[in-house]
């Protein structure tokens, strides 16, 4: 379903006739009204709504009792006696071979009895609003709207475009902004969603409204009695205290489901990170440990170097027998002494005294000895070196046998080292990153215990609350019971009783419904706000669910741990994104769930075809969920007004792909940033203008300025 044009006749800040023709095209499927502020976007916004719905919303600049529809400039030219002036609107939609022109009319004269500078209107009579239509380009007879018809123009516009919708179709982005009107907005959309609004007129008309059935019936009690009109008023009394300490438990509770999810949320943060403290002592230990690893490295490094410096007795082990015979040739015995060196006798000859302890003065046999001795030591003699090289050659001998097996145990030892430190490395860089992902826990425990003890508080107040109504109600069903048994004595009162009873248990059973069917609603919906965040967004990294607080919350998928943490620094391209996911996602849900009903009306009308029929609808369900268009047009006001240009941008550029058709009026600045020229065609970019001397507005296009 798709608008094809809006033609406006004198309506608000447009004199003449004014025509919009909107882009039906299934790709370049946006049509940009561009604007500057108070120059006339919103007023064609407003004239979607009343001309469908006889409605005009509230803006920050105007109230909808000082909402004007007639051109300010025709309205400054009549006099007081001057014939009514009309205000018109025309839209035409077409649905496949369809065509429907929705028009409404109002006119309006000067009010009487006013200045001559007063240039206030009245409206004559009620608006006209009517329907013609086009089978396959066929007219048909036109509908008109009158009460003894029960308003069948009406009907039509709701069963395409439902009015309890408009909302979310006719989208008001400065509305949008205010947290406080998204979240009831929000919450309203799940009570129409519900499908239910009978249901919870009827639970108003029992109980709750003013003038309910049950104090209705209470007050058709007959009594005559002064103690019967006694417990009367302390019944109304305790009822009426215990009604206000009720009020304040659901005004007490609505804080503590806006707070609790947050606090649950930062308490499985805080519990999840428990283990931040030992994963930094883990990591210290990491580190401490690869420092061993790289000092006992550097060991393994050196003894391989020596272990090499010395191989040269290994490559010549082929000579070793040759000197060994070579050795064993001289002959040895006797030619020196073993182990004393020229330096040790020179110090025996300096000092004066031998080994022995006997003297070695000059002329002495002694010194004689010792002076012999000398020209016995290498190098004198080699006899005492080649034993000694002996010893050694066959040292090295029984070592070169074992050389190979000596470097492969030290270069394992070495490659072993070395992937010891690559896996502690390893073991670092893995704790580094999770601890790199920690949340800041400090301003997260600070968050948790200001909130944590809010709640205390606020647990402690709904408490008292309770107590107090529990006290109230156990007074008023004490004296209540009281005044039962003696209204039993009346045959009327019985029966007044029983009536009072029925209300009682209706109103408890349709809230049991309402509260099973928000689950269900709560469940579908949140399937749909996912798969849109995901398109939106176009990742997995987060997604989007909506929580009983009644706003759209985002979490990110597992960090490398089981808790999902919640992203709390949204920036405003991403809120704004958001609101359109869940925009999109009801109108999704309530379109299917409209559709089932349908067949399930279809299905009572001929039970004979049910199984095709529900086929048709399932199928039909089928294919348009896998588009992932939504087949409902969008009407956006200032919906960028509050981004950056980066933030417009990434909102911008998904709109097209989620509805069928998009219209927007926007800034020239976000038009800039917004990337929606690829969808637009240049016919349906235009601009408004405004005229300087009359303060009205007209329209061209973009490719005309």
């Amino acid at each position: 379903m798709k608008f094809k044009c809006i033609k406006l006749q004198d309506f608000m800040r447009y004199k003449g006739t004014v025509r919009i023709d909107f882009s039906t095209d299934p790709i370049n499927n946006a049509t940009v009204i561009l604007g500057d502020n108070t120059g006339g976007k919103t007023t064609l916004a407003q004239a979607f709504r009343w001309c469908l719905y006889d409605d005009i919303i509230n803006t920050k600049h105007n109230k909808k009792k000082d909402v004007v529809l007639l051109n300010n400039e025709i309205v400054s030219s009549m006099s007081v006696n001057s014939q009514a002036k009309p205000v018109s609107v025309e839209i035409t939609i077409e649905d496949g071979e369809r065509e429907y022109i929705f028009k409404r009319k109002a006119e309006f004269r000067r009010k009487s009895g006013v200045g001559p500078n007063d240039y206030s209107v009245t409206q004559v009579g009620e608006s006209q609003f009517t329907l013609h239509m086009r089978e396959k380009g066929v007219p048909q007879e036109p509908i008109f709207n009158d009460m003894e018809r029960g308003n069948p123009v009406s009907t039509v516009v709701n069963s395409l475009l439902p009015k309890n919708l408009s909302n979310y179709l006719f989208f008001d982005g400065e509305r949008w902004n205010d947290e406080k009107n998204k979240a009831q907005d929000i919450q309203k959309s799940i009570e129409i969603i519900l499908g239910l609004s009978g249901v919870q007129a009827m639970m108003r008309h029992l109980k709750t409204d003013r003038f309910n059935v049950i104090s209705v019936l209470k007050s058709h009690i007959k009594n005559n009695s002064d103690e019967m009109n006694r417990l009367t008023e302390l019944v109304n009394k305790a009822n009426c205290d215990g009604q206000k300490s009720n009020d304040e438990m659901i005004e007490l509770q609505e804080k503590i489901n806006e707070i609790e999810p947050i606090v649950n949320r930062l308490k499985e943060q805080l519990e999840s990170n428990r283990s931040e403290e030992e994963d930094q002592n883990r990591l210290k230990k990491y580190r401490a440990e690869l420092n061993y690893l790289n000092e006992h490295q550097e060991w393994y490094y050196n003894e391989f170097v020596k272990f090499f410096s010395t191989s040269a007795r290994f490559f010549a082990s082929g000579l070793l027998p040759e000197i060994s015979e070579a050795i064993q040739s001289i002959d040895l015995e006797g030619k020196d002494i073993p182990g004393v060196t020229i330096d040790t006798v020179d110090y025996l000859i300096e000092h004066g005294e031998c080994l022995c302890g006997a003297k070695a003065l000059p002329g002495s046999a002694t010194l004689v000895g010792l002076e012999k001795l000398k020209k016995m030591i290498p190098p004198e003699t080699i006899g005492g070196a080649a034993g000694q090289l002996q010893e050694r050659l066959s040292d090295w001998k029984n070592e070169s046998a074992t050389f190979v097996e000596d470097a492969e145990s030290k270069a394992a030892m070495y490659r072993d080292g070395i992937d010891a430190i690559e896996d502690k490395e390893d073991d670092i860089r893995v704790l580094e990153r999770r601890i790199d992902r920690k949340l800041n826990l400090a301003d997260i425990r600070k968050r948790y215990n200001e909130l944590e003890q809010q709640m205390r508080n606020l647990h402690m107040r709904y408490n008292r609350a309770e107590g107090a109504r529990n006290a109230s109600f156990s007074t008023r069903d004490r004296h209540q019971a009281m005044i039962d048994e003696l209204a039993k004595a009346s045959d009327n009162n019985k029966e007044v009783l029983r009536a009072i009873a029925y209300a009682e248990a209706v109103y408890e059973k349709a809230a049991n419904v309402i509260k099973d069917k928000e689950q269900y609603v709560f469940k579908d919906l949140n399937i749909l706000i996912r798969e849109n965040f995901e398109k939106m967004f176009n990742g997995k990294e987060k997604y989007a669910q909506l929580e009983k607080d009644y706003r759209v919350h985002v979490y990110y998928h597992q960090l490398g741990q089981s808790v999902n943490y919640e992203e709390t620094t949204l920036s405003n391209g991403e809120m704004i994104a958001i609101n359109y996911v869940f925009i999109v996602s009801v109108l999704e849900l309530a379109k299917r769930y409209a559709e089932e009903e349908m067949a399930e009306e279809q299905e009572h009308k001929n039970s004979s075809s049910v199984g095709v029929l529900l086929d048709k609808i399932k199928d039909s369900l089928q294919n348009e969920t896998s588009i992932g268009t939504l087949r409902l047009p969008l009407v956006l006001d200032a919906p960028f007004s509050n981004l950056s240009n980066a933030n417009t941008g990434l909102v911008a550029s998904r709109l097209p792909e989620f509805a069928e058709q998009v219209i927007i009026f926007m800034l020239d600045k976000d038009w800039k940033a917004s990337g929606l020229s690829k969808y637009t065609k240049p016919e349906y970019c235009y601009r408004i203008k405004k005229d300087a001397a009359s303060n009205s507005s007209f329209i061209v296009r973009e490719s005309e300025v």
